[in-house]
């Protein structure tokens, strides 16, 4: 099985974080998903919203900036596409563009995406 340029498998899927030697932060009873910027006013939904949503399954490559890939996991939940055509596109301001899409997790860390590889078909938002 061929990996990217610097690539080396691992079994399983870690993680992430681990190597900072603290538990992952405890996902609070009311959580919700932030949704701001290019909207015209910022808003929150809780995470149940997804189960109204059309899930997908699919089964991809994992591959990690940390220099791994894990080969062939289960993955399911919507596309970030459907959530963004059904959920935040309508509320985009209409002088708005959107060029990339900045998703922050309750560990403090954030990645940003450009909206293209975002709405990608192979993009899931995932539930907790």
């Amino acid at each position: 099985m061929k990996h990217p340029p610097g690539q080396h498998p691992i079994d399983g899927f870690p993680r992430f974080g681990t190597h900072l030697a603290r538990p992952a932060p405890a996902v609070p009873a009311d959580a919700v998903i932030e949704i701001s910027g290019a909207v015209a006013n910022s808003f929150t939904l809780p995470p149940a919203a997804l189960a109204t949503l059309p899930r997908r399954e699919l089964t991809a490559d994992f591959h990690c900036v940390a220099g791994w890939s894990a080969t062939n996991p289960h993955w399911e939940g919507v596309a970030f596409e459907t959530f963004y055509r059904l959920i935040i596109e309508p509320s985009v301001k209409p002088d708005a563009s959107a060029t990339h899409v900045a998703f922050g997790g309750l560990d403090g860390y954030r990645s940003t995406v450009s909206i293209e590889d975002a709405l990608a078909e192979d993009v899931l938002a995932r539930d907790p």
